[in-house]
């Protein structure tokens, strides 16, 4: 016999209702629902378009240094990178490819070593301001413009979870839980 009062259920409820939105559309690495395998894939994808956009913005800087280069392009380069790369990963499932990316050319320390390399050489051609973008991008602070980001955050909209879940729904077909509403109790 369930002795609860229609105020008691509806405070579960409640409870249950914020628990599940919560864990839609948030994702946290320590979470249970993903295995290591899967948390690095998921990471892979997600940042693929930025390190793209941070390995053109090094170039764009680079080549600017010795060559002219309009600042709407050294800005408009990667952004569109990230845009065009974002898209694509978003609709089309590049595992391959950002697996062989990550292992070689878009490796931390492979991008460790662009960084200081660059930044050394616009320091000492005197871009001590494009030297400092490179540095504070490598330190992530670019994904604050990432279209991609953007992008995901709004087309996952639709599914009503975080975009890293929609990413193994939508190309492994992996239901979760905490994806359908709770019912209000009556």
């Amino acid at each position: 016999m369930n002795n609860k009062t229609k105020d008691d259920k509806i405070r579960d409820y409640i409870d249950e209702e914020s628990i599940r939105f919560a864990t839609a559309n948030t994702y946290q690495l320590d979470n249970t629902y993903l295995n290591p395998k899967q948390k690095m894939l998921v990471e892979l994808w997600f940042q693929f378009p930025g390190t793209i956009m941070f390995i053109s913005l090094c170039i764009c800087l680079l080549y600017s240094s010795f060559n002219f280069l309009p600042l709407k392009l050294i800005i408009g380069i990667p952004i569109f990178l990230d845009l065009v790369i974002g898209l694509l990963n978003w609709y089309a499932n590049l595992r391959k490819v950002y697996t062989v990316f990550f292992l070689t050319v878009g490796h931390n320390f492979v991008l460790w070593v662009l960084t200081l390399v660059i930044a050394g050489i616009l320091i000492y051609e005197g871009q001590y301001l494009y030297s400092a973008i490179v540095i504070i991008g490598k330190l992530g602070f670019l994904s604050l413009v990432s279209p991609s980001m953007y992008i995901y955050t709004i087309l996952s909209k639709k599914y009503k979870m975080h975009a890293k879940w929609v990413f193994f729904k939508r190309f492994y077909s992996i239901a979760f839980p905490f994806e359908k509403e709770i019912e209000e109790p009556h």
